[in-house]
């Protein structure tokens, strides 16, 4: 047990040695951080949060993806796939998405966070040409529900 306290003090004294010569808990190179391209376009999928809402649709208040999967294509297209939902949340022509919300943000570098709420989350980039509503893409029975099963909490915090 003792020995155990040991080690651990000793890997704490050792991390804030290192932390106060470099004044930061992350690998650098050079004067940047050494992990900053967070989106890698040789990969076929990635994974984000995705705020979906457009402001001029009201209709589209509660429009965000907790867990997109995203699909780049060809020709700048990209797929958004929610997974709760099954459905194909939109389909646009342009760029990744912005590099908001906590994974992209602290991806470079890790103390960096985004704020608590749904303020600050990746949005796609570039024309939208398909948006589906906030309601299950796959459902069991022909009439089964047209809108979202799930509780609403988008708490703004």
């Amino acid at each position: 047990m003792r020995l155990t306290s040991l080690l651990i003090s000793s890997i704490a004294i050792g991390a804030l040695s290192a932390h106060s010569q470099t004044g930061t808990f992350y690998t650098k190179r050079g004067e940047s951080p050494l992990y900053t391209e967070f989106y890698n376009e040789h990969f076929p999928f990635f994974e984000a949060t995705l705020d979906l809402r457009d402001p001029k649709d009201p209709a589209s208040r509660l429009n965000v993806v907790p867990r997109a999967i995203i699909l780049p294509l060809q020709h700048d297209c990209f797929v958004a796939f929610d997974t709760e939902l099954l459905r194909v949340a939109a389909i646009w022509i342009g760029q990744y998405p912005t590099l908001k919300g906590l994974a992209p943000m602290s991806y470079g570098i890790p103390l960096n966070k985004a704020g608590g709420g749904i303020g600050n989350l990746a949005k796609p980039q570039g024309q939208i040409i398909y948006r589906s509503q906030v309601a299950p893409g796959l459902r069991a029975t022909r009439s089964g529900t047209e809108t979202d099963p799930r509780t609403a909490f988008n708490d703004p915090n």
